[in-house]
């Protein structure tokens, strides 16, 4: 039973719900406002679905005018009777260039289509719209899409940064102290690109929920709060990789071994290969300083999620 509910979770995402609702309700909009062809409404709403409100917001603006931008030049072209495939290609080409200069990568897409549709457009009898209104139509459909996409998304359960983050926060840290204890063990291969792409990914959700509070969500919580779990893990980072640099590894002192057996609930067994004095120090501060940093991410992230209420 529990696997049928799993695939029907699966199938039925809310994301995928939202962008299904969004989806058939542009349409449907686009259809009671006498729009004729309302595909672009439809492929509008499609690709304003994002996993953050402001990306969201963003993306549908920048989408909106490469839109009009591509509607703009295919009327240029219709008006002063440029329909032949060289055109096309020009057309293109320079759509994607003037998107690549304003950094509008992601509305490429949406633009060329536009672009195309007008460019192809050919009035079949005389109470078809000319190709100056069919242009309006047009771009008319692509801002409803993008219009009840990003309200959608904005208003229906939007997507929890602070809970995105905080999952990021707990699988993190299991990383960071998986690599810790396997240093400790004398492994010398740990995977720090994996702990960089954990700093990456949390700097990349700080991001989003600072964005997102632009349009007034996430209003409870605090950046100072998200800052400082930040900072630890870079702390962290910073003293692994010190550790890490390391050769070899002396004797562990036994305040260490006391504050590692009160984190890790566990005991800990080093075979030390080097019994310099200087280094013993050296390295029994990085430990310190590692295994304090740890303890405060655990506390601080243990508040974190008791203030999003979970």
């Amino acid at each position: 039973m529990s696997k049928f509910k799993n695939f029907l979770k699966h199938i039925f995402g809310l994301r995928t719900l939202k962008t299904a609702v969004a989806t058939t309700l542009s349409i449907y909009i686009a259809e009671l406002l006498g729009m004729n062809n309302p595909i672009l409404a439809g492929i509008s709403a499609v690709v304003s679905m994002t996993s953050s409100v402001f990306d969201s917001y963003k993306i549908s603006v920048n989408r909106m005018i490469s839109t009009i931008i591509g509607a703009a030049i295919a009327v240029l072209f219709q008006y002063f009777g440029i329909k032949s495939m060289i055109a096309m290609f020009f057309g293109i080409i320079f759509i994607i260039n003037i998107c690549n200069f304003f950094n509008w990568k992601k509305s490429i897409s949406l633009s060329c289509i536009v672009f195309v549709v007008i460019m192809l457009y050919k009035p079949r009898s005389a109470t078809d719209p000319n190709y100056l209104m069919y242009s309006f139509f047009r771009v008319t459909d692509t801002a409803i899409g993008l219009v009840i996409g990003f309200l959608i998304n904005y208003f229906i359960a939007p997507p929890s940064r602070p809970n995105f983050l905080l999952n990021t926060y707990k699988k993190s840290l299991q990383e960071f102290e998986n690599s810790f204890q396997l240093l400790l063990a004398g492994a010398s291969n740990i995977k720090v690109e994996n702990l960089i792409d954990d700093i990456n990914e949390i700097n990349t959700e700080l991001k989003s929920i600072k964005n997102d509070k632009k349009l007034f969500m996430n209003r409870e919580i605090k950046i100072s709060d998200i800052s400082t779990i930040n900072y630890d893990f870079y702390s962290a980072f910073g003293l692994i990789t010190q550790i890490a640099d390391t050769e070899n590894i002396p004797n562990v002192s036994q305040e260490n071994l006391e504050l590692f057996q009160k984190y890790f609930d566990d005991s800990l067994v080093v075979i030390p290969t080097c019994k310099d004095e200087e280094y013993y120090m050296a390295f029994n501060y990085y430990l310190t300083e590692l295994l304090e940093t740890f303890f405060k991410l655990r506390t601080n992230i243990a508040n974190f999620e008791k203030n999003l209420g979970n």
